[in-house]
């Protein structure tokens, strides 16, 4: 038996609002504007903030977002400079 997993975009301004249509159209997901972290009917939101594309999971016990920034820090300056990971 597989369990299911409920997934949907959301965004909390309207700035977000036609670049959270796209990508749920893209995923195939319902997009949601502003939704109740505590009693939404998603497992996980992908959201849109200002910091950027962010995963979370939703629930009482929930913990903080994901957002991983693949543009800055140490993997910009890798690929800046071209290094190759020793094998």
């Amino acid at each position: 038996m597989t369990e299911s997993f409920s997934l949907a975009v959301e965004y909390a301004s309207s700035e977000h609002q036609s670049e959270a249509a796209s990508l749920g159209a893209t995923l195939g997901v319902p997009v949601l504007f502003r939704a109740d972290l505590l009693h939404c009917d998603y497992a996980c939101l992908l959201r849109l903030t200002s910091e950027g594309l962010q995963l979370q999971q939703t629930g009482r016990k929930a913990p903080g977002p994901v957002r991983v920034d693949f543009a800055g820090g140490a993997v910009a300056h890798r690929r800046r400079q071209g290094a190759v990971p020793a094998s």
